[in-house]
């Protein structure tokens, strides 16, 4: 059965057509009701004038054909005027300027360890950042960017220390020809789609004293780099060439976040070699012709400088440059991510001196028991004033990125498998062995744009020997936690990892099962107006100090403080 139109649906359209009518009815009326012009009536002996034709819109008006008068030789038609040149440029034509935007923020952080040890690491630490900005366009085919920054640390352990950080961190312009932008200069490059590790993210090294201040976003360094890339429908092509090779910026002692901290773990070195008869009888020689030989081992190893004397960077000639390429597919379903990498270990490896192994066999217990006697003349002093070198080595890595998200979920995955990177065996001998590392990520976002994040992050060694110092298979298990609140005046951002690598059977009995390692940072941040920004957090380690990486951190533990000006 037919239904009808609603009545009041009815009556307004038929109001319409009134309305309509009527205002066609009321435009005739108006031409029609306008009066009519009397027909002017000349007078006796005086010629009329005619009426000064008026031209129509869009007509143009005739001119009359001048009659001449008897007598007169008519003037000679005068040459029609040529045409005005249009201008080269005309109004669309002529080129815009180029556009131009800057900005720039301000940070200041202060930080302080949950536990106070001033005889061993920083108590207190301050950053202030200064970041700058701005790039300028031309139409779109051309643009440049600039963008640096300047850091001054602060640390308070035993006693203050300050240092001043300037830094470029970009600098490279664009050009765009058709489907190919060019990139030139130095520039800071990522490829990873996970949250947490990104495997992928190679191309740019890291100042690892800045990773902690993640939030504020400065932990990556520039790179120079000639970077096209191409676009062929669904296809993006990247090329990218780094002539010179660039160090990461870090410390091996002398902070909380050095490798080994604030110093050395000489202690735990020498627990070690104690389990070897040879290093006993070693170790009685020493205390018997240098006593003090331990203070001023430990006093050597705790020198920054002594380390960076020897690290062997690779050539900063342009004979020893870096490549990697990327292809990447983007579909309505998944985002396929393929890429390689010819590059440098960001990381040295520390390969100890051969002839101090022979120092150690030299001193050692003849096969009857005794100490052997060496005259001083023999003893291999150059392996004791250079022990170790630390060397970046060449590597090729091969990565795979995937991405999908179907409504509120996000499913993402991220791995690279690296050919012959440097390991450990237990006497710190270092051995090339392949090494695979992979993060998954599932994701929802719930209402209110809060967003949850489950990850996996797990490394293997296929080739793992018995006596290496690494497992074999390393598990980490997380979550990440996004949310904006009070009209997204209010954002919170929090990371949770627990390392499973190093959880035994007597552990998990035990329910000691954080033994292993755990972090938590959290970062809130109150937006007080468009320019100001306030931000509280923790950077919180656990687990057992002398074995598992994120148990080392625990005396790391801290809660901080920032504000932001953004201008």
């Amino acid at each position: 059965m037919k239904k009808n139109a609603p009545p009041l649906l009815v009556l307004l359209l038929a109001l319409a057509l009134c309305l309509t009518s009527l205002a066609l009815a009321a435009e005739d009326d108006e031409e029609d009701d306008a009066p009519e012009m009397p027909t002017p009536v000349p007078l006796p002996g005086v010629e009329p004038e005619m009426p000064t034709p008026v031209p129509l819109p869009g007509v143009e008006p005739e001119m009359p054909t001048p009659v001449p008068l008897p007598g007169v030789e008519p003037a000679p038609a005068q040459p029609a005027p040529e045409p005005m040149p249009e201008p080269i440029f005309s109004d669309e034509a002529t080129p815009e300027p180029p556009s131009m935007k800057m900005g720039g923020r301000l940070d200041l952080k202060t930080a302080a360890d949950t536990k106070w040890d001033v005889d061993h690491e920083d108590v207190w630490e301050s950053r202030f950042y200064g970041f700058g900005e701005a790039t300028i366009d031309w139409r779109g085919r051309y643009s440049a960017y600039v963008s640096g920054l300047f850091e001054y640390r602060h640390d308070v352990a035993d006693e203050a220390r300050g240092e001043t950080i300037p830094e470029l961190r970009e600098l490279y312009g664009k050009v765009r020809l058709g489907d190919l932008d060019l990139f030139f200069g130095q520039q800071i490059v990522s490829w990873g789609v996970a949250d947490g590790l990104n495997p992928l993210d190679l191309l740019n090294p890291y100042d690892y004293a800045r990773v902690p201040d993640v939030e504020i976003g400065y932990e990556k360094l520039g790179t120079f780099m000639i970077r096209p890339v191409y676009y062929v429908g669904d296809f993006t092509f990247e090329g990218v060439y780094l002539p010179v090779f660039t160090s990461p910026r870090y410390n091996l002692v002398g902070s909380d976040w050095a490798y080994f901290g604030q110093g050395f773990p000489l202690g735990d070195l020498l627990r070690e070699l104690r389990t070897s008869s040879d290093w006993r009888q070693t170790e009685r020689f020493l205390a018997h012709w240098a006593p003090d030989w331990q203070d001023d081992i430990r006093h050597l190893l705790d020198d920054p400088d002594f380390y960076l004397e020897r690290t062997d960077l690779p050539p900063q000639d342009l004979t020893a440059p870096e490549a990697a390429a990327r292809v990447k597919w983007t579909t309505m379903a998944v985002d396929v991510t393929v890429a390689y990498f010819y590059h440098w270990d960001d990381l040295p490896t520390l390969h100890i001196n051969p002839d101090l192994r022979d120092l150690d066999r030299l001193l050692g217990a003849t096969p009857a028991g005794f100490m052997q006697l060496i005259p001083p003349d023999e003893i291999p002093l150059d392996a004791a004033l250079d022990p170790f070198t630390l060397t970046h080595h060449r590597l090729h890595t091969a990565g795979l990125g995937l991405e999908s998200i179907v409504g509120d979920f996000g499913l993402r995955a991220e791995g690279a498998y690296n050919f012959g990177r440097y390991t450990y065996r237990d006497d710190l001998t270092a051995v090339r062995r392949d090494e695979a590392d992979w993060v998954l990520n599932a994701d929802y976002t719930f209402p209110n744009n809060v967003l949850f994040s489950a990850l996996l992050m797990e490394t293997y060694i296929p080739d793992r020997e018995d006596d290496f110092v690494s497992r074999g298979w390393q598990h980490i298990v997380g979550g990440v936690l996004r949310g904006d609140f009070l009209d997204e005046r209010l954002s919170l951002e929090s990371i949770a990892l627990w390392d499973l690598t190093y959880l035994n059977g007597d552990n998990w009995r035990d329910g000691d099962w954080f033994a292993s390692g755990w972090t938590i940072n959290g970062v809130l941040t109150y937006e007080i107006t468009d320019a100001w920004k306030t931000t509280v957090g923790t950077n919180l380690f656990g687990g057992n100090r002398d074995y598992t990486p994120l148990g080392f951190l625990e005396g790391n533990s801290r809660v901080f403080g920032s504000m932001r000006f953004e201008f």
